[in-house]
């Protein structure tokens, strides 16, 4: 895995534990080979995700291309706990585009972006509101499992890591089933089906 960092101005004193943790959370969820052949480009960024936007992830592939270089941009001046799980969430993103589980597709009939899901075409990509798309939905679910993960790992609790890595293998499971049902399930169960209290 290729992870490069870049960033203008502000506190710097943070990269090592974003490319720390990116590598991490990539590590959650795909496999080593996987792993091995992503380019990630991290952007600490102040002003290019809006006014509420704390990260986005970004590739140039299309369709069903493999996708193997990323750019994920993180807010800046963010408390180091929301780039986290910023990066987390992206990081949920980008496994999905490189196993192709997300696909966007530019269509000439119409010249718009479409989505597809699980190989199931969901529509125009702008059209689809943002708290249903699916992908976003897997994302908010993963990522503050990821990161409690990730914070355990850091303070040397393996005994509490691992608690959270059942979680975590749990939910993959759960989020497996759901990949051909109706997502918005997913919201309502997200409590009950992780089954970890800490």
């Amino acid at each position: 895995m290729n992870i490069k960092i870049y960033q203008r101005g502000g506190f710097k004193d943070n990269h090592d534990v974003l490319i720390n943790a990116t590598e991490y959370f990539c590590k959650m969820l795909m496999s080593t080979r996987m792993c091995n052949t992503l380019n990630i480009r991290l952007e600490m960024r102040s002003t290019k995700l809006g006014k509420n936007g704390l990260g986005s992830c970004y590739t140039d592939a299309l369709g069903s291309k493999k996708n193997k270089d990323f750019i994920v941009i993180v807010k800046r001046d963010a408390p180091i706990t929301d780039q986290l799980k910023t990066l987390a969430h992206e990081c949920v993103h980008i496994n999905q585009k490189a196993t192709n589980l997300l696909q966007y597709r530019l269509w000439k009939s119409d010249g718009k972006f479409h989505a597809r899901w699980n190989g199931e075409e969901l529509g125009v990509y702008d059209a689809i509101p943002y708290q249903d798309r699916p992908w976003e939905i897997e994302a908010y679910f993963l990522e503050d499992i990821m990161h409690k993960a990730y914070f355990f790992n850091n303070k040397n609790r393996p005994d509490l890591e691992e608690k959270i890595i059942n979680g975590f293998n749990n939910a993959l499971k759960y989020l497996e089933s759901e990949h051909s049902n109706n997502y918005r399930n997913i919201v309502s169960k997200q409590n009950n089906s992780m089954g970890m209290t800490i």
